[in-house]
């Protein structure tokens, strides 16, 4: 049996076994991307419907949209309440649920939107190749098993006097944690 790939399929399997939905979805039933309810359905038409009349390009942040229709002089109607769109929190969430309404149902393509909200990530940390521990008797080596301790303290010069532990010389950038900070 093929899986269930809209909202009407995701019903009428919960029906047929006795599941709730949201034992069906993945997600909550407000964000799964697969069940999208009537009146969401509506809200990504509104959405896709205003991407076409203001021509919205490609690579357009959801905030700019936001801003565009609240500049409108009259204001845009939302659907299902009939309220005006306005620059508040309600408007914006609802702007932000319509369009991922539309992505969802493919009718804005979800690649048309960018999010820069953050920059890139810089790294100021390059982390060097460690060389494998091992152990030197006279002539000979052996390969140790890479573990977190200085066993050079451990080893009495008296009982090994002509063994050296090599591969765990720290480097300064080398250091047993990572920060990274995220403002």
């Amino acid at each position: 049996m093929k899986a269930p790939r809209t909202y009407e399929e995701i019903k009428a399997l919960s029906k047929a076994t006795g599941r709730k939905i949201p034992e069906l979805l993945a997600m909550s039933a407000t964000n799964d991307p697969v069940y999208i309810m009537p009146s969401q359905a509506l809200q990504g038409r509104w959405f896709a419907e205003l991407w076409e009349r203001f021509e919205l390009p490609d690579g357009v942040h959801l905030r700019r949209i936001h801003y565009k229709l609240v500049s409108q002089p009259e204001p845009l109607v939302m659907p299902g309440n009939g309220k005006p769109y306005e620059n508040t929190d309600y408007c914006w969430q609802f702007l932000g649920n319509a369009s991922k309404a539309a992505r969802c149902l493919n009718m804005v393509s979800a690649s048309a939107f960018v999010d820069a909200r953050n920059p890139d990530p810089i790294f100021n940390r390059e982390y060097s190749g460690i060389a494998s521990p091992r152990l030197e008797l006279f002539d000979t080596s052996w390969f140790l098993p890479e573990i977190q301790a200085n066993l050079a303290d451990e080893l009495d010069d008296w009982l090994f006097p002509f063994i050296r532990v090599r591969g765990y010389e720290p480097n300064d950038r080398d250091h047993p944690f990572h920060l990274e900070l995220i403002t």
